[in-house]
Order: structure tokens, then C-alpha cells, then sequence
């Protein structure tokens, strides 16, 4: 049997969602689905495909990793104080997650070994992390945020599981609660040769004490989680109540599940009925991106060599715009270099005065340092198409900076046309049809036509751009009427393309 990764989507949703990472559009038009994912773990499918463990679902929606980054980063105090918090069985700001990642990469030797251990796990350092926690119990056996932290490894190593057990010990409640919690953020790796019923150990450690869920502390979702992961578990394929070929096993969780489903039905609103009906409706990132080993990742020096080369890709006029594979983390890498360049120290190998910074603060939406950075490289490269380019698609927030798109058009004016609808699908611009941006954008599309009939645009930017301009309907101009024939016309379903093959058709 092949090695489990706990938390990833289905395999046909994962190639999907990284098809589509970052984009929001109607396929009416040729553009690119919207993402949805569970931003309330309230559905279906909680548990692995072998059933041995808890899916990583993260239980709070990432809309802007730059600006949670470096809130993270502006109030580490406060997030390295949830910390203890947390572990006292209070509710924490889920960034807890992004925080605890950035310490564990800027290095500092002054955390506690919870923080750093937390970061270590979501950062997929389990070895490190293991080693943290036993040093911690070292110095102090009765340390419960350090007991349950490893118990939670017995995820990959079942010898650690008489930790879990010592915790629960310790305090039942907030045990199951937090192991609820964290594994369900954090996504453990485990081994081929390590792969053990994990669950069947840890929900038979406390279904036989029913009276504990009776406790109002645990909310409907946790105590509808517990249920469903229970009837997926054991009784996906058997529904109904007691069956008499029920093992004396089965028999206590039917007790259990039951007790739950009376527990829930006395905390059950309809505002919750209507969460549940209504799970995945919020529009964010997808699922592998709340995750802290992809930011962890995203941080390191790898990801800024390769993020750098499609930035430059993007940006440079002679060059293609990069396949889709490329460019879907590109907005979230952008972003974090944004908040990273904002961070003191600064990490090595990251300017704040640079191109991708330039970008980044797009990515983040902080639009007027975005100008300031802007302005100022441009000041000393002001032949720089980079530049150029993306100070000319700031004016669709920033009408002054207009100049720069007619100057970025002079040089290069299906790039510029390429990346500003990139940033446009991205969700990083708003572009409206009706907007003085728009009018002066598509001007000067119009005044450079004959290129787009040599060169032929892309189709589905073609498509996208004349329904935006169809939108005025019967007030369009002879030039716009012309535009709109080119644009039905003049295309091509080739490169320099970011669609997925299947929505080129």
C-alpha cells in the first residue's frame, strides 16, 4: 500500500485545484472556474481514503496570505502568546499556523519549545519537531502541550501514541478538542512501513465516556465533526441504528454516535443548518494553499529562485507569458516576498526595493507603497518594461499613472494586455467595463489592431476582453464594433497562453 499523505484532497481534486489555483472567472466566456473550498469543516469526506486518519481540512479561509503574513509578522508578540492560550483550551486566530511557520524559519532561538516544535510540524520537520518535544519533557514530564504535541506525531509513529493517552489523562475535553484542531491544520507524511489505524486507537480512547460531549464547551460543528467522522469511520456502509450482528465494539460507538446526534440536536440553530447546507460557498484560495508547509516552502530560497524566473517570464516583453503550471502560486509567492521585504530583519536574498517587491505589494493590494516602489525604480530604469508594465496596470487603481500604460504599449502591446488580464483574473486589479482605466485600455488596444491581427491574441483573453466591452451594448462606438469583430476573429488558440488545454477549445 502506497505511503498516506493525511490531509490531501482527493487525487482528481488536487490536479484540478492546482489547474486552477489563484483564478476566479465564468466558463461562459472561456474563462477560468471560480474556487471553492470548505471554509468550514462541515461536510463530507473528513477522513484519509484508508480511513486510518483525519483529512487535512483547514478550518479558516486564507483570501490574502500577503496581508496575513505580515500581520503575522507586525504581531509575533501576540501570536507566540496564543500559543500557551491555545493549549489552555482557548480559542486562537488560525494564523496561528502562518505565524508559528515564520518563526520556525527566521531562525529564533529564544521560542519555547511549543512554538518551535508547532512550527516544525507545520513545516513537515517531524524529526526536528520530535526531538523539541522530547527535550521538553526532559525538563518537565508534566508539560501538556508538549505530551499531546507528540502524541499527535503517533500519527507517523504509533510507539508515540501513550502520549496521546498521558494527555487525555491530563484533560480529556481540551485533548479532543485540540487533537480535532490540529490535526486537521497540519499535514503529517506517513511512511509506507508506518501506516497504522491511528483512528480506531484514538476514537476508542474516548467514545466510552459519552457524559464528556455532554459539555456546552464543544461547539455544533466539533460535536457534528466527531459524528461524522465516527459514521464515516465505521458506518458509512451500514446506516441505521443497532444491528444485531454489531461486534461489542460496534456497539459502543452506535451508543456513542447516538449520544452525539442527541447532544447536537440540542445545540443545532438554523443559522448552523443553513452553514452546513451552505459549506464551501466563500470563494478563496484553494486547499493546498492554507496549508503551513506550502508557505514554509514558499518561503525558502527555492521557491524565490523559481518564482524569480516566471516573474521575469511574465514581465519581459520578447517572452511568453508561462504555462498555467507556473504561474498558479505565483500571486500567493508574490505576496509573501511583499511581506518578507516589510519584515525587519529581511531575510537574506530578498530586496524591498526591486521588481518582485514591486509585485508583491500588487499581489498584497497595498497599492500605495506599490506606486511609491513603482515610481521610484522607474526613476532609475525608466526603460525597464517590468516596470513599466505594472505601474501601467496600478493605474487601474491609480488613474494618474496612466502615462505608463500608453509608454508600456509602445513597447510591447500584447504583453501588456497579457499581463494586466492575468492580474485581472487573479483577483489582484478590479477592472471594470466602465471605468476610466478600461476606456483608455481598450483605446489603445484599438490603436494597436493591426498587431493583434499579425500576432493574434489568445482566445480566451480575446473572448473575455470583448464581452467586457460588449457590456455597454447598444453605445458602442464604430471603433469599438471593429474591435470586438478582431477580437471574435484575430485569435489564436496556441501560446502564450495560462489556460488549463481543456477551456482552450
Amino acid at each position: 500500500m502506497a505511503g498516506h499523505r493525511i490531509g490531501r484532497l482527493p487525487v482528481l481534486m488536487l490536479i484540478f485545484t492546482l489547474s486552477m489555483a489563484g483564478f476566479s472567472c465564468r466558463i461562459g466566456v472561456q474563462d477560468i472556474p471560480v474556487i471553492r473550498t470548505v471554509t468550514a469543516n462541515t461536510g463530507p469526506g473528513f477522513l484519509t481514503e484508508s480511513k486510518f486518519y483525519l483529512a487535512h481540512r483547514p478550518s479558516f479561509p486564507v483570501r490574502n496570505p500577503a496581508r496575513s503574513l505580515q500581520d503575522v509578522i507586525d504581531h509575533s508578540d501576540r501570536y507566540e502568546k496564543q500559543i500557551s492560550a491555545m493549549f489552555d483550551g482557548k480559542n486562537v486566530d488560525p494564523r496561528i499556523f502562518l505565524w508559528a511557520v515564520y518563526a520556525c524559519d527566521s531562525g529564533n532561538t529564544n521560542l519555547a519549545p511549543t512554538a518551535s516544535a508547532l512550527g516544525q510540524l507545520c513545516a513537515g520537520r517531524f524529526d526536528q519537531a520530535r526531538e523539541t518535544l522530547l527535550a521538553a519533557l526532559r525538563k518537565n514530564p508534566d508539560d501538556y502541550a508538549a505530551t499531546l504535541l507528540l502524541g499527535l506525531l503517533s500519527i507517523r509513529d504509533r510507539n508515540l501514541f501513550g502520549y496521546l493517552e498521558k494527555a487525555y489523562r491530563q484533560s480529556p475535553q481540551k485533548t479532543v478538542k485540540l487533537v480535532d484542531f490540529l490535526a486537521c491544520n497540519i499535514e503529517f507524511d506517513v511512511p509506507p512501513q508506518s501506516e497504522w489505524d491511528f483512528l480506531d486507537a484514538w476514537i476508542n480512547l474516548f467514545s466510552g465516556s459519552p457524559e464528556l460531549f455532554r459539555s456546552p464547551d464543544f461547539s455544533a460543528i466539533e460535536l457534528h465533526r466527531l459524528r461524522e467522522m465516527i459514521r464515516q469511520k465505521y458506518f458509512a456502509q451500514q446506516p441505521g441504528t443497532e444491528q444485531k450482528n454489531d461486534s461489542a465494539e460496534k456497539a459502543v460507538l452506535r451508543r456513542f454516535q447516538a449520544s452525539l446526534d442527541e447532544q447536537l440536536g440540542k445545540q443545532v440553530t438554523k443559522q448552523f443548518r443553513e452553514r452546513i447546507g451552505s459549506a464551501g460557498a466563500s470563494v478563496v484560495l484553494p486547499g493546498h494553499l492554507a496549508n503551513g508547509r506550502f508557505f514554509f516552502n514558499l518561503m525558502q530560497p527555492e521557491a524565490r529562485k523559481k518564482n524569480l524566473q516566471t516573474l521575469d517570464e511574465l514581465l519581459s516583453p520578447d517572452r511568453p507569458v508561462p504555462p498555467l503550471e507556473a504561474l498558479a502560486e505565483l500571486p500567493v509567492w508574490g505576496g509573501i516576498y511583499a511581506a518578507q521585504a516589510g519584515s525587519s530583519p529581511i531575510p537574506e536574498g530578498i530586496e524591498p526595493e526591486s521588481v518582485a517587491a514591486l509585485f508583491g505589494q500588487l499581489c498584497a493590494k497595498q497599492f500605495e507603497a506599490a506606486r511609491k516602489t513603482g515610481l521610484q525604480l522607474s526613476e532609475k530604469q525608466p526603460e525597464d518594461f517590468r516596470v513599466l508594465v505594472l505601474l501601467a496596470a496600478l493605474a487601474a487603481e491609480d488613474t494618474a499613472l496612466l502615462p505608463h500604460l500608453e509608454q508600456a504599449f509602445t513597447r510591447s502591446p500584447l504583453k501588456t494586455i497579457y499581463v494586466i488580464d492575468f492580474l485581472s483574473r487573479s483577483g489582484i486589479l478590479a477592472v471594470s467595463p466602465d471605468s476610466v482605466f478600461f476606456e483608455r485600455f481598450t483605446a489603445l488596444i484599438y490603436r494597436n489592431r493591426e498587431e493583434l491581427r499579425q500576432k493574434k491574441i489568445a482566445r480566451h483573453v480575446a473572448a473575455r476582453l470583448r464581452n467586457m466591452i460588449a457590456r455597454n451594448g447598444e453605445m458602442l462606438s464604430k471603433e469599438m464594433r471593429e474591435l470586438c469583430y478582431i477580437l471574435d476573429h484575430d485569435t489564436n488558440d496556441g501560446p502564450p497562453s495560462y489556460l488549463p488545454q481543456q477551456f482552450r477549445q
